[in-house]
């Protein structure tokens, strides 16, 4: 039997407390870009080593995107699932998400990062821990006939979203991602 508490009434509690701090982050975010005008996405993209110190800030919002064909793209999430099937992968990979291969979408992967953002970037370009969730393309791009150019659209709210605040760029993180339907990742955590 199911205890008495744990009843319609606490569901309703439940979802409703939820969307209130929704709601409440959404305020935040939106007082927080009338006070910031500047707010925008810079792009990166080089066929030259990075300068990871260019990228040395926390709490950023970053989204990749590729320079190829739907063709290509579906190559990509094929050879992420068949790499993820295999026993002794210790490659932590992202979900693929087939259901985005349409039409004119290019959006590889969308992301947050609390802590230093230099490090995530190393862990998506196959430069970190296996055990880690990202892209690890240096670990099986090398295998596809891809002369891809990958773009990075970043930003950082470091000194605008506090410590206790940083539910709010996990809201962001899954805004972005139901807006530009990534091939590769899954929305919030």
């Amino acid at each position: 039997m199911i205890s008495k508490q744990y009843n319609n009434s606490f569901l309703k509690k439940s979802v409703n407390d939820f969307y209130e701090k929704q709601i409440e982050n959404l305020n935040t975010f939106n007082s927080l870009v009338l006070e910031n005008k500047d707010f925008e996405f810079k792009e990166f993209s080089s066929d030259k080593p990075i300068d990871y110190t260019k990228f040395n800030f926390k709490k950023a919002l970053y989204f990749f995107e590729l320079d190829e064909s739907e063709e290509k793209c579906e190559i990509i999430c094929n050879k992420i699932k068949d790499r993820k099937k295999l026993k002794k992968n210790e490659l932590k990979l992202p979900k693929v998400n087939f259901e985005n291969l349409s039409g004119e979408n290019k959006i590889l992967y969308v992301g947050k990062s609390l802590g230093l953002f230099s490090e995530r970037l190393k862990q998506h370009l196959g430069e970190g821990s296996e055990k880690t969730y990202a892209l690890h393309l240096n670990k099986w791009k090398d295998n596809l006939d891809l002369k891809a150019k990958l773009k990075l659209y970043y930003t950082s709210f470091e000194g605008i979203i506090k410590d206790d605040q940083n539910d709010l760029l996990e809201l962001l993180e899954s805004s972005l991602h139901n807006k530009l339907k990534p091939i590769l990742g899954r929305t919030g955590h």
